[in-house]
């Protein structure tokens, strides 16, 4: 809570209790604030309701004086006004606010019986208050509370024991004990004014924020009588700081994770609030990229085909392998951001490892020795590639941060022999020579947002979105560790009796046809990259900018083999509308998807039934031409009308 704040919430709660009091700037000792019962009672003794004529009293001037340079509490009489000032400095850790006056009556003749009947009444007067009041003997014991605090404790109806054993200090957050018990200790080993914030525990074990202050009321002699300790809560406050500065953490990590794109997609996304406004930038970002990398790859396949010199092919090779890089980080770009549901295909590891080999020695960093290893012969697996790349990176990312400098990090994959009964599997073992973890740590890592590292260094996120993928991939994980020797994972998955790559090749006079193709794309760049691509292979190429147009051409009895179409597009009718179109026109022309979103996307759009005939960016001329081919030739045999319309 900021100094202004504090001072506010001061006010306001004096305001509404019953005592005279004040507030005023310890530099020019002007007021700050004025009660409502003080205002009133200057004015039934004919001063005016500002506190010029009070302050301006020499002996009050002086006093105001010497409280905010020393620090200390003062005692004032104007005799002239029968009226005891007790001005004190009003502290925020070291920082002096401002200066609090309560104004009390003298009373009548200062007889010891007058003096008792004076205490009473101001315990009385105090018991009214809302703010929570209680005063400490000079030995720390807490000896009375004012009602407020009891029933905020205790309840409506607190018990003899209760009251008798006066736990408040028991009562405050175990996390703020220590805090708590030095602010009193400094207090009463200091003179002057302080406070502490802490949380209290209600008497239905709910816990509010307080902020306490107190003062010493001192004898004639000038020892301590006691000292009242008053506490405003500040909840209300705290929580609205707490939501303002959560949700400033979490706008500087999404500005930091869109400046940084597809160099930050290893790192952990912490699941928080505006996740929306994450998905959308991400998709969007996956999305052109995506259309960008297949114009490249298009036209690189193109070049490839007219270029003979071998130092040019192997440039060529270069750009393609990039290309497929960046278009795995988009890819990435939108598992991290969006939770997609994951799109199981067969992958051969020894492929994923070559790939992300890069990507998995640059998370570890320099520092660290990294070996990786597929032992010959390892099986397929049926998994979703990008979950299981972002797998590793998690894994590779809790290793580096476990070794030293100069630690070691080995990524092991390998067939493990079935035992009776059971199915092979494949194993992926991620090894590290680093710190370890104690028993109590390993039970509790796949807990979400647990984490050992330091503030802003983890989310707690990373081994449960390990254990998530492995789960729903039907396979399970498991880790050793030992304190001081280092951490091992185990993940084991079931092996795929599938064909180890979808698509087989086929011979390449195979891949030109002379079928009537449209294109449906809004995107000029990409369809003139589309059907020059098409055209080379000897298809004949028709293009619509629109699914509106496209329908025009099909209605006004144009004939096509094959339609090509992106999933999202400008226009009135979209390009699930144009399936849904076709099919009502009972047209058995197939419909091959091309597109640069996500399988998300996709099935958000509900093409899932669609899903063998849809190609996503980027992609080479013979994966475009394969696809093609594999679609026609399966038309001429039979017609599935789950995927052709």
């Amino acid at each position: 809570m900021n100094p202004s704040q504090l001072l506010a919430s001061v006010a306001e709660n004096m305001d509404r209790s019953s005592m005279r009091y004040a507030l005023f700037d310890p530099v020019t000792l002007q007021p700050l604030f004025l009660s409502a019962t003080l205002k009133k009672w200057l004015q039934a003794h004919s001063l005016s309701l500002g506190m010029q004529t009070l302050e301006s009293l020499p002996e009050v001037h002086r006093t105001l004086q010497q409280c905010a340079k020393q620090r200390q509490e003062r005692e004032l009489i104007v005799s002239a006004l029968k009226v005891q000032l007790r001005i004190s400095p009003f502290m925020q850790g070291n920082e002096l606010l401002a200066l609090q006056c309560f104004a009390v009556e003298m009373p009548a003749p200062p007889k010891a019986d007058r003096q008792r009947n004076l205490h009473e009444k101001l315990l009385q007067f105090i018991d009214r208050t809302a703010l929570h009041v209680w005063l400490y003997k000079p030995n720390g014991e807490i000896y009375w509370f004012n009602e407020a605090l009891q029933r905020y404790l205790f309840g409506e109806h607190p018990t003899e024991e209760e009251l008798k054993e006066k736990r408040w200090i028991t009562s405050v957050h175990p996390n703020d004990i220590t805090r708590t018990n030095s602010w009193f200790m400094d207090f009463m080993l200091q003179s002057g004014d302080s406070g502490v914030d802490y949380r209290l525990k209600r008497h239905d074990d709910s816990y509010r924020w307080f902020y306490s202050t107190a003062i010493k009321v001192m004898r004639d002699d000038d020892q301590l009588a006691y000292v009242m300790g008053l506490s405003i809560d500040i909840d209300d406050f705290k929580n609205k700081e707490a939501a303002q500065a959560f949700e400033l953490k979490q706008m500087r990590q999404e500005n930091q994770l869109n400046l940084n794109k597809m160099l930050q997609v290893q790192q952990e996304l912490i699941t928080v609030q505006k996740r929306e406004l994450v998905d959308h930038l991400a998709s969007g970002v996956s999305h052109d990229l995506n259309n960008l990398l297949f114009i490249m790859n298009l036209n690189s396949n193109m070049l490839k085909k007219r270029i003979h010199d071998e130092q040019a092919l192997s440039h060529l090779d270069s750009i393609h392998k990039t290309i497929k890089k960046a278009g795995r980080l988009a890819s990435q770009l939108v598992t991290f951001s969006r939770r997609k549901p994951q799109s199981a295909v067969v992958v051969n590891l020894r492929e994923v490892i070559d790939d992300i080999d890069d990507l998995l020695r640059n998370t570890v960093g320099p520092g660290v020795q990294l070996t990786l290893s597929v032992a010959e012969g390892t099986a397929c697996v049926k998994v979703d590639r990008n979950y299981f790349e972002n797998a590793l990176i998690n894994l590779a990312i809790n290793a580096r941060d476990a070794v030293s400098a100069k630690g070691q990090v080995d990524i092991s994959i390998y067939n493990q022999p079935p035992e009776p009964g059971s199915a092979p599997q494949v194993v992926v073992h991620v090894k590290d020579n680093g710190t370890g973890m104690s028993d109590a740590v390993q039970a509790q890592i796949f807990q979400p947002f647990y984490t050992t590292k330091a503030d802003g260094k983890g989310t707690g996120l990373g081994l449960p979105m390990v254990q998530g993928f492995v789960r729903q991939s039907n396979g399970h994980i498991e880790v050793q560790s030992e304190l001081g020797k280092g951490t091992s994972f185990f993940i084991h998955l079931p092996c795929s009796d599938e064909a180890t790559a979808p698509g087989l090749p086929v011979p390449p006079d195979s891949l030109r046809g002379d079928e009537s193709l449209l294109i449906v794309e809004d995107d000029t760049d990409v369809r003139d990259a589309l059907a020059l691509a098409l055209l080379g292979l000897g298809y004949r190429v028709t293009t619509a900018f629109s699914c509106d147009l496209a329908l025009q051409y099909l209605r006004s009895g144009m004939k096509v083999d094959l339609i090509l179409s992106d999933v999202r597009m400008s226009g009135e009718i979209q390009p699930p509308d144009l399936l849904q179109r076709l099919k009502a026109d009972k047209r058995k022309t197939p419909v091959l998807f091309v597109t640069g979103h996500g399988p998300a996307e996709v099935e958000s759009l509900g093409l899932r039934d669609e899903a063998e005939h849809v190609l996503f960016k980027p992609f080479s001329i013979d994966e475009l031409s394969h696809r093609i081919r594999a679609i026609l030739q399966s038309q001429c045999k039979s017609r599935d009308p789950q995927l052709t319309v």
